[in-house]
């Protein structure tokens, strides 16, 4: 319970030796340091979640978890324990809100951040639902736009149907020539006589000419259909082919971002979600900036009274070593200027001499050079 104690008290950001000298002070710090605690192994759930979603490993996304939920643990040990004692009484001033208002914005931020992989697993199953309606969807427009691409078709097709149709009035025009042949020669229309005779051979003759030019448009017929069929083949395979990839694509969307889409349409769609996941999200919120507002509306107690104590003692300890330093800083610049200065009347003096010996020898070489002349 010790360990467990001091573990706590070291997520709070809270110094266990001053701690250990203010019993009345360890409960609370406790309490900060469990909130920062569990906070973390959520981010750390929440995390891992999102990433095994966006990438589908999850031996990256244990792994991220874990970071991610140290990196939460950091921010929030750091946000808590720069906060301060506040003005030392159980009310929140003004003034409070306003020192710590960029820690409560940070804080609101990382509950957001921590809530909204939490309330994807929660509607997992209604999400995953609405994903495969997504999926439908984008399938049925992309169909729709490929064969917009592909209209071409609907032409060579239409032209195959005007080749086929013009084949078969063909066709029933030889048809109508070859009864009316028959019906002469068996004396059922035309003169009524059965037989053969002027008007038989020249209904005959009509139905021959109607079968030379049926044979003829059919050929015809068949290779146009024929190679219209081809390129309408080709077509079709080039769509069938588009449509599977889209398939395919609209397959694997079922990432990060599809959930979150449909979570998105989820929420706008049931009032009653919506309802839900503010409450997720405002309840991870309170959770994150709880410490925070605790701490502003803690009376000031002996741990704070030490803490600010070292405080003063290291700043006045600091103050001192620093007028200490500037003071042998002085000393040392006073020393080196009055060596300066005796080195430079000593080579003052030095040169004085040297120009009075100058002058001597040369009024003494000037006086020989008088002699002997």
């Amino acid at each position: 319970m010790k360990k467990l104690k001091e573990f706590f008290w070291f997520c709070a950001g809270a110094n266990k030796e001053i701690l250990h000298r203010c019993p009345t002070e360890q409960a609370k710090y406790m309490g900060i340091g469990g909130t920062i605690l569990f906070t973390a192994i959520m981010a750390g759930l929440a995390g891992g979640y999102a990433f095994e979603s966006a990438f589908g490993d999850p031996r990256l996304s244990i792994p991220f978890g874990i970071f991610w939920g140290l990196m939460i643990f950091n921010l929030d040990r750091y946000i808590v324990s720069s906060t301060g004692k506040g003005d030392g009484t159980s009310k929140i001033t003004r003034d409070e809100w306003t020192n710590a208002l960029p820690r409560l914005a940070m804080a609101v931020l990382l509950g957001f951040v921590i809530a909204t992989p939490l309330e994807l697993r929660l509607f997992e199953k209604e999400i995953n639902m609405e994903i495969e309606t997504l999926k439908q969807e984008r399938r049925a427009e992309a169909r729709e736009q490929i064969s917009g691409n592909y209209g071409e078709v609907e032409e060579l097709e239409l032209k195959v149907v005007e080749y086929e149709t013009a084949l078969a009035a063909k066709g029933a025009a030889r048809d109508e020539a070859y009864q009316a042949m028959i019906a002469e020669a068996e004396g059922m229309a035309g003169s009524g006589k059965p037989g053969v005779g002027k008007i038989y051979r020249q209904k005959k003759s009509q139905y021959e000419k109607q079968e030379r030019e049926y044979l003829e448009l059919k050929a015809s017929t068949e290779k146009k259909v024929e190679k219209l069929e081809a390129r309408i083949q080709n077509f079709k395979q080039s769509q069938d082919e588009e449509v599977a990839n889209i398939d395919n694509i609209a397959g694997q969307y079922d990432g990060l971002m599809a959930k979150l889409e449909a979570f998105n349409k989820l929420t706008a769609r049931y009032p009653a979600m919506n309802i839900a996941k503010w409450m997720i999200s405002i309840m991870l919120i309170l959770i994150e900036i709880a410490p925070i507002l605790f701490k502003m509306m803690t009376e000031r107690g002996p741990y704070d009274d030490i803490v600010e104590r070292m405080k003063h003692i290291t700043q006045v300890q600091e103050m001192e070593a620093i007028s200490k330093a500037n003071a042998e800083t002085q000393t040392n610049i006073a020393l080196a200027e009055a060596e300066n200065e005796a080195r430079l009347r000593i080579e003052m003096e030095n040169q004085e001499e040297i120009m009075a010996m100058m002058a001597e020898a040369q009024i003494r070489l000037a006086r020989e050079k008088i002699a002997e002349f």
